[in-house]
């Protein structure tokens, strides 16, 4: 089974255009791992936690999005996610986030997560953010290959279930 980080997974529905470098990068691990995971029918696994996630992020982006094109024409924009809510403009993000669910949930099974002690992730909230030690954790719990961009979760232990993408080679690792 396989578990997508957030990022790769947000890199894989479009949540965002890469720009940089890496971000095409990173755009094309993604698709490609997918690509050859699908191929070896391989399944995908997902929790609610991430799905949460995820619409948050997409939030964020989609504020940033909007502020941008708004700042353009001269109009004022959100300070915050509460303001962003009450502009016409988050209705596409309301739709972006269900079609988001949409397309991961064709592709993933949901799975719950468990249960997991709050105190062993605070004990490690310097080694990475709360989410990557629950997907981190219930990955390695359950033997599944844990896929992220994110090189800093290496600092919870490295194993054969965690794979991260290696810019300079361009490959997983």
């Amino acid at each position: 089974m396989i578990f997508l980080d957030t990022c790769v997974w947000i890199e894989l529905l479009g949540v965002r255009t890469p720009v940089l470098v890496h971000e095409i990068q990173q755009a094309r691990a993604a698709s490609e791992l997918m690509e050859r995971k699908l191929k070896q029918d391989e399944r995908f696994v997902t929790c609610k936690e991430q799905l949460i996630e995820l619409v948050t992020a997409i939030e964020k982006v989609m504020m940033r999005t909007v502020n941008r094109e708004r700042k353009e024409k001269n109009l004022s924009g959100a300070g915050n996610i509460k303001e962003f809510r009450k502009l016409t403009e988050f209705q596409e993000t309301k739709r972006l986030c269900k079609m988001v669910i949409d397309d991961i949930s064709h592709f993933a099974e949901i799975s719950h997560i468990g249960t997991y002690n709050i105190e062993d992730i605070i004990q490690r909230l310097d080694l990475a953010d709360i989410n990557d030690c629950l997907y981190y954790d219930y990955c390695m719990e359950q033997k599944i290959d844990f896929y992220t961009f994110d090189w800093e979760l290496g600092q919870l232990g490295t194993n054969n279930y965690l794979h991260r993408f290696n810019a300079d080679e361009n490959k997983w690792v």
